[in-house]
């Protein structure tokens, strides 16, 4: 399809025009058969990192893409992040199916946070509560914190790191790598410089594809990782 073609060719602005009117019209029946597809392939390229860069050069600080409204304003993200939304079950850019089915909403990203003491609310609270823990400022700021950004910025400077390269995909090294150590040495307190914690730590975080068998449209869907968790 030339919508999902046109960036290939370099041509994010023609990509981009196409989806707005299917966009707005998401009932008509072209719309329903074309727009899932554009999500999910378009979505997976901005899962990358390197795209999106080539994407905001191409088209600015605000864009259509992947079936959705895009902004990298940071002003804009700022105040977005922080008033109240109404969300659906997407990670990122992808499209979400195969979730928990319990007697409540499980799926944080996906709960409303329009009203005070909702579930959202009451999952926040306790994300706070075991996460920004006793020492969390302390450790942001601490020189193996510090370290941790300046190996980021040494593999940057020392790996391949255009669309797809090494900086990317490597999981104990890159970006990928400096997420590892830092988000479990400041939200967990753990000893990410420990070579051995952090071989399991990797073993366990590597790759992206066990979640999108998991959770992804459409891969999801034929379930292949198992039974739906009830």
């Amino acid at each position: 399809m030339g919508i999902l073609l046109l960036p290939l060719l370099g041509m994010w602005s023609a990509s981009s025009r196409m989806q707005i009117p299917l966009m707005q019209h998401p009932d008509y029946m072209f719309s329903r058969i074309v727009m899932p597809w554009v999500n999910f392939s378009q979505g997976l390229s901005m899962c990358n990192n390197a795209w999106c860069q080539q994407l905001r050069q191409g088209l600015g600080k605000t864009y259509v893409m992947a079936g959705m409204v895009g902004f990298a304003d940071y002003e804009a993200v700022a105040s977005t992040l922080t008033s109240s939304q109404v969300r659906t079950s997407y990670l990122g850019a992808q499209p979400l199916t195969n979730l928990p089915q319990v007697d409540r909403e499980i799926f944080l990203l996906s709960m409303a946070n329009t009203e005070r003491g909702s579930l959202h609310d009451k999952f926040v609270a306790c994300f706070y509560h075991y996460m920004f823990n006793v020492g969390f400022a302390e450790r942001v700021k601490s020189e193996k914190a510090k370290r941790f950004w300046d190996q980021l910025v040494e593999d940057y400077k020392k790996m391949p790191h255009g669309e797809g390269e090494q900086f990317y995909t490597e999981d104990d090294k890159g970006l990928r790598g400096f997420f590892i150590r830092y988000f479990f040495y400041v939200m967990l307190e753990t000893d990410t410089e420990d070579p051995e914690i952090m071989k399991d730590l990797v073993a366990m975080m590597k790759g992206d594809q066990p979640i999108a068998w998991c959770y992804l449209w459409p891969m999801a869907v034929a379930n292949l990782y198992g039974s739906v968790i009830r």
